[in-house]
């Protein structure tokens, strides 16, 4: 939704072929599918709730799914629906990720890039992976017995082998104007505050004007 316009400035756009999805994500609390505890939660305290029973639906990767395993060894849950658009083979897109840097201020610049190189080899990947539970940078990694071997990593191995990685450029005042701008004013439409329309001119009010200073 952040983007850069026609005009060369970045800005979030609200496009009519996502709103009808906004509206079903930010109304699922309004329709009971997910209590009103949930607004604002994320990682453990949001599985806790999923796990104890408290909530029906649970909005997460599916990389949740070992995630859940490994916490509640005997927990079962029902479906994992992935979005998909019709005549599409991509479930998915990584938007987000994790990556490797080395600071300017190292003290030892070549032995730290010698690690990072290193830690990006298939077993090292393999090892992170598994206790993490994120996907491994090195596809080599599949075919360690760490994760091989450990079923739970079955969905993640077929989603990631007709996944398809879209290369976007970065705002880098983007993850303020979410955390202070966008993320608030749609969390008052989840909790029934604010209507979806206000919060989209609330949020247009400075979204230009913050992504490009």
């Amino acid at each position: 939704m952040i983007r850069r316009g026609s005009d060369g400035q970045w800005d979030v756009f609200f496009d009519d072929a996502a709103l009808p999805s906004m509206r079903t994500y930010l109304g699922v609390i309004k329709e009971g599918i997910t209590p009103a505890l949930s607004i604002g939660l994320t990682g453990d305290s949001q599985d806790e709730a999923f796990h104890q029973g408290l909530a029906a639906m649970v909005l997460r990767g599916f990389f949740n799914v070992p995630v859940l395993h490994d916490k509640w060894s005997d927990f079962q849950f029902s479906t994992m629906p992935l979005p998909r658009d019709p005549g599409q083979n991509v479930y998915y897109m990584d938007t987000v990720g994790q990556g490797y840097s080395v600071p300017v201020t190292s003290k030892h610049p070549a032995e730290a890039a010698e690690f990072v190189f290193w830690l990006q080899t298939a077993t090292p990947q393999a090892m992170r992976a598994s206790t993490l539970f994120l996907g491994p940078v090195n596809p080599a990694a599949w075919d360690d017995p760490l994760l091989m071997d450990n079923p739970d990593w079955a969905t993640y191995r077929s989603l990631s082998s007709i996944s398809k990685l879209v290369p976007v450029e970065n705002n880098d005042n983007e993850d303020e104007f979410i955390t202070t701008v966008f993320n608030p004013a749609v969390l008052s439409v989840a909790s029934g505050d604010k209507t979806l329309d206000a919060a989209i001119a609330e949020i247009k009010a400075s979204s230009k004007t913050m992504l490009n200073k």
